[in-house]
């Protein structure tokens, strides 16, 4: 929100917040009110992205998704979860599923999701070896950026070197020339695979797509203010709430940069 543009609220705010601050420091309700605000952050869909319902997740990919056919990413797949809800909605088409852990690997082959391919990889700018760091097998949390955010400071991370790709060269690869929707789950890596992406994005040709933004940033030392600047042009860009719906996001602020926690955004190709 844009405080510094209403000039009203900021004279009645000013005028009566010295009072309102004492009370409240005065009155032990510090806690409280801490609380009460990352709760109202939540309603609105920020910082509440930690798997809340993969099952909305997934109808918002549907609801972008036009075509009987379509090609789908899902980058990040884990161990198939989101895939495999995927498949209940669209049995139609081609999903790729990049996953770098080879634990998760056994676990998406061992469910055979149809209309399915299992890309052996990370996704990132260009194509590459990375150390993963994870602190067990099937880790949601693994990042190819050291995990330094609190919401994990109790886990201990190993390093492995995985491959890395570019989406760009995959798609040429595989002569795709269209993707309806792709899903980022990448724990802070989002911005580099998009990087990866820019040739098809600058021609127009992904349709859709979500990414998170939230505590990975702060590892990878990325701004939502970067993905703004690289998408506003050709998408528009809304956060998911709990309830299932979108809120569009009509132009950046400084409180987007929201690192409690994660918030799932939905990219999708203006007309």
């Amino acid at each position: 929100m844009k405080l510094h543009k209403k000039k009203n609220l900021k004279k009645f705010l000013r005028r009566f917040t010295p009072a309102l601050s004492s009370l409240i420091i005065g009155l032990g309700l510090t806690t409280f009110f801490r609380q009460l605000i990352a709760y109202l952050n939540y309603c609105l869909g920020r910082g509440a992205g930690t798997g809340w319902a993969l099952s909305s997740e997934v109808a918002i990919a549907v609801s972008c998704i036009d075509s009987s056919e379509p090609t789908v990413f899902d980058v990040g797949g884990n161990k198939g979860d989101w895939a495999q809800e995927f498949r209940r909605k669209i049995a139609g088409g081609k999903l790729y599923i990049f996953e770098p852990q080879p634990t998760c690997q056994k676990e998406i082959r061992s469910r055979n999701i149809e209309g399915s391919e299992l890309v052996c990889s990370a996704v990132g700018k260009e194509e590459s070896e990375l150390t993963l760091y994870s602190s067990n097998e099937t880790d949601g949390s693994a990042s190819l950026h050291e995990r330094g955010d609190s919401f994990f400071d109790e886990n201990e991370y190993q390093g492995q070197v995985v491959p890395v790709l570019s989406l760009d060269d995959f798609a040429a690869e595989k002569g795709i020339d269209f993707i309806d929707y792709i899903k980022f789950d990448i724990e802070g890596h989002e911005l580099y695979a998009l990087e990866g992406l820019k040739r098809l994005l600058s021609a127009r040709k992904v349709k859709a797509f979500s990414f998170e933004f939230g505590s990975g940033n702060l590892n990878s030392r990325t701004h939502f203010r970067d993905f703004w600047n690289l998408l506003n042009k050709d998408y528009t860009i809304s956060i998911m709430t709990p309830s299932g719906k979108l809120e569009e996001v009509d132009s950046y602020y400084e409180d987007l940069e929201f690192y409690r926690g994660v918030s799932n955004f939905v990219a999708q190709l203006r007309k």
